[in-house]
């Protein structure tokens, strides 16, 4: 679980990864963006971010910015609070589902008695993050529908699978005090998080920029070296 909003998350989720990736280890990440307004925080979001990716078998990445950016009146802890939740669902819920080996994101909304409209919010925010021709896989889970009429389920099904492929889509239903939709979409393709970092455009071969810094050098010259 790493805060990519925050220095210290940023800094060292890219490294446990790696500690973890040289073990042999699966790696599930789990990446949490900043607000557009944190424009100190954006740049090294999106570094980080890449170096995650490439340590991890499978990346979730939650974008408190597409959030807000389709519920303009929730509060910064409002929305933390929306994305802890579905965070703490969605943990429930993956280890009966298969995950894809690639770059996932995960969309929500806050809970509303209308799933439709909690399905719209979702999508929304799924489309503030890529391009619709970029989705390729989406899992739903509607927490609360147990207690939904059927009618209501089957027509959320209708309107997923109006918009994506419906043998690319698929419905999971859990028990849940509030009722909501989350939404956790594999992507192929660029992303927004692919423009916070300018640089990188530029291919990995003409790239100096190593994830670990060079070791000393033992050669025989009578200057200090500087570690």
């Amino acid at each position: 679980m790493a805060n990519l909003a925050g220095k210290a998350g940023a800094a060292i989720s890219p490294v446990v990864s790696s500690i973890c990736k040289e073990q042999n280890k699966n790696v599930l990440s789990f990446a949490i963006m900043p607000f557009k307004f944190e424009k100190d925080r954006i740049f090294q979001s999106g570094i980080s971010l890449k170096r995650l990716r490439a340590n991890s078998d499978c990346t979730i990445i939650i974008d408190n910015d597409a959030l807000l950016d389709s519920n303009p009146d929730l509060t910064s802890q409002e929305c933390y609070d929306i994305t802890n939740k579905a965070i703490q669902c969605l943990t429930s819920s993956i280890k009966s589902s298969s995950l894809s080996e690639e770059t996932n994101i995960l969309s929500t909304s806050r809970d509303d008695e209308d799933l439709e409209t909690s399905l719209k919010d979702s999508m929304r925010m799924l489309y503030e993050d890529t391009a619709p021709h970029s989705i390729k896989r989406s899992m739903l889970y509607v927490y609360g529908g147990n207690n939904v009429p059927l009618g209501v389920i089957n027509s959320m099904s209708n309107i997923v699978g109006g918009i994506f492929e419906d043998d690319s889509t698929q419905i999971d239903m859990a028990a849940s005090e509030g009722t909501n939709v989350v939404m956790l979409s594999s992507i192929r393709g660029e992303t927004r998080f692919d423009k916070y970092d300018p640089l990188g455009i530029i291919s990995h071969e003409k790239t100096i920029d190593w994830d670990d810094p060079e070791c000393s050098i033992d050669c025989q010259l009578d200057i200090p070296q500087l570690e």
